[in-house]
């Protein structure tokens, strides 16, 4: 028995029809899909394209240090008027150049003003010193004037001690000498009552006693001073 081995020509027709078939059921499919993914990327698109529309209109980018601007804005940190502008419209500038002067006359004025009272105050400061550096050398010439007056001051105060002592050591000899005068003196008078010595005898003991009274009060007045000049050493 043989087997025929070549296919018919209606089935080949058939795998054809089917072939075309399935081709034109995934056509709409592959429609589909592309159009989802276009939609998706029209979208990702227009999210992006506005984000960076926005940012373009606000911000400046340049690669070539050029802006294309009609307009743009220069501002200072110092609130101060404009004192001239040395750079011409349209004019090319660099990196750093000048492009605004400030006014800066209350600036200088406040300066000059600062300027004025530090000088005052550090002439001020110049001239306390310099009245502390005079105090201090009088001071401490005063200091060594005194110490060296101290050997001086010791010596008038043992010198008035001494006299002291000496006006002291006077006194006793003084009051027994006006005591015999006063007592020789009542002597006299009593005898000259009874007539046994004359009247000159009387006028003698009279003498005696006025110098013995006299040379008593110069020791007590001698005692006085030396006292002063012990007080005053």
């Amino acid at each position: 028995m043989t087997t025929n081995l070549h296919e018919s020509p209606n089935n080949s027709a058939v795998e054809d029809l089917e072939a075309d078939e399935d081709a034109a059921s995934n056509q709409p499919r592959k429609r589909v899909i592309f159009g989802v993914l276009g939609t998706i990327l029209a979208i990702v698109l227009l999210i992006f394209g506005g984000r960076w529309y926005a940012y373009a209109r606000v911000h400046a980018g340049t690669e070539d240090a050029m802006v294309d601007s009609d307009v743009v804005a220069i501002t200072s940190k110092i609130g101060e008027k404009i004192d001239s502008i040395p750079v011409q419209t349209n004019q090319y500038v660099r990196k750093g150049q000048l492009l605004v002067v400030l006014d800066n006359r209350t600036e200088r004025h406040q300066l000059a003003q600062a300027q004025a009272a530090y000088d005052q105050a550090l002439s001020t400061q110049t001239t306390l010193v310099q009245q502390s550096q005079g105090g201090i050398a009088q001071a401490q010439a005063g200091v060594a004037s005194a110490v060296a007056s101290v050997p001086q001051a010791d010596a008038a105060l043992a010198q008035a001690r001494a006299q002291l002592a000496a006006a002291i050591a006077e006194v006793p000899a003084a009051r027994a000498n006006y005591s015999k005068a006063a007592a020789d003196l009542a002597r006299a008078r009593s005898l000259v009552r009874t007539g046994d010595v004359a009247r000159q005898d009387l006028d003698a003991a009279l003498a005696e006693e006025g110098a013995a009274a006299a040379q008593l009060a110069t020791a007590q007045a001698d005692v006085g001073a030396a006292r002063d000049g012990v007080r005053a050493a």
